[in-house]
């Protein structure tokens, strides 16, 4: 493919798909931002240039050259250099380019005005990549220890490979890892979130009649994040929400609660906006119990529906005194959503529901439409 003139939306989406560097969130807000069109204009860009070699581009793949340049291929990282390189950004391209593309191994320090919704993909070098702005951004830092910062959008940053540092800036802000849940320890320190990945590997060695098996486990990365609202992960199960308090925590546990799942971007955004403005956990509860999705559970009777409760929030069957409180309270005149919303704020469902984290003063919400 050919940068300098328009190419088939077809071939560029081939093209782009073949790209293992790129994620696939990274790759659709791509496709998302080309739209319909038939054709793509890429343009390249040398890092030096007053200008791009095309003018109004949708896509521009800036190749940072160096002394021992390989003259490389689209979508594929092959310049070699270590040298830390400030860019001057086309003030044409800026405007008008969908998406930037960095094919560079040099440490690159990037800052960008998103005028309106932007993908940015970094090179393999220890990037900082600095959008600013309120339009909504994907940036993918690349390989390795990028330093991240966005602005006033909902903006989705993908955690590559190596140590990164991200600062989401305002808006309802997205962090995408690879991997599961599972595979990461969080843990928050002076109003940052660590993200550490372990990896653990095992040889087995025979001597003899005698097997030993030795089991190592290390730190794959860190990433040290602040200003993000949730947590999502390439193999797409659970989320992790990230809230301010307490209180904000409790209407994300009733996805647990209720739904039995993690909360979705959507969802989290819409119920803790509500929750800002006034509506009661009660009501938030009740809206949950009157959804479609609740719905399709099914009719339960007041002992089925605790049961499904604790199983769903404690991952364990009701003990015998706390199903008969409830019972009890039902039988008093309590609503299933008072219920559900005790459960919701219980210290258990504090300790057992591991989907949302606290670090305590970040500003928990921004505007946005969603249900759950």
């Amino acid at each position: 493919m050919q940068y300098d003139q328009p190419t088939s939306a077809t071939e560029f989406t081939k093209d782009l798909a073949a790209n293992t560097a790129i994620s696939d969130e990274t790759k659709s807000a791509i496709d998302a931002l080309l739209g319909d069109s038939e054709s793509v204009t890429i343009s390249s860009w040398d890092g030096q240039s007053a200008g791009t070699s095309q003018a109004n581009p949708d896509v521009v793949i800036a190749q940072i050259a160096s002394p021992a340049d390989e003259s490389p291929a689209l979508f594929k990282a092959a310049v070699a250099s270590s040298n830390a390189v400030d860019l001057n950004l086309p003030d044409a391209a800026v405007y008008t380019a969908h998406t930037w593309i960095f094919d560079s191994k040099a440490d690159l320090n990037i800052d960008l005005i998103a005028v309106d919704d932007r993908v940015i993909v970094g090179g393999d070098g220890n990037d900082s990549i600095n959008v600013f702005g309120d339009a909504n951004v994907v940036v993918e830092g690349g390989a390795g220890n990028d330093s991240i910062t966005t602005g006033g959008g909902n903006d989705t940053i993908v955690a590559g490979v190596g140590n990164d540092t991200i600062d989401a800036g305002a808006g309802f802000d997205t962090v995408q890892f690879s991997g599961s849940a599972s595979d990461y320890d969080f843990e928050v320190k002076d109003g940052v979130l660590t993200a550490t990945r372990s990896v653990t590997t095992s040889d087995t060695v025979t001597d003899g009649d005698t097997t030993t098996t030795t089991t190592t486990t290390s730190v794959d990365s860190t990433t040290l994040i602040k200003g993000a609202e949730i947590l999502t992960f390439g193999d797409g199960s659970d989320t992790v929400a990230i809230v301010g308090d307490e209180a904000h925590a409790e209407v994300i546990r009733l996805y647990e609660v209720l739904l039995d799942r993690s909360a979705d971007t959507a969802g989290a955004e819409f119920w803790l906006e509500q929750y800002d403005a006034g509506v009661s956990l009660h009501d938030i509860a009740n809206s949950f119990l009157s959804s479609a999705e609740y719905q399709a559970q099914g009719e339960t009777d007041n002992v089925e529906f605790l049961n499904s409760l604790y199983q769903d929030a404690f991952g364990r069957q009701g003990d015998y005194n706390g199903v008969a409180y409830w019972l009890d309270q039902l039988d008093q005149g309590a609503s299933r959503a008072d219920v559900a919303a005790g459960f919701a704020v219980s210290d258990e469902a504090a300790i057992t529901i591991d989907n949302v984290i606290i670090v305590t003063g970040q500003d928990t919400t921004d505007n946005g439409e969603g249900t759950a």
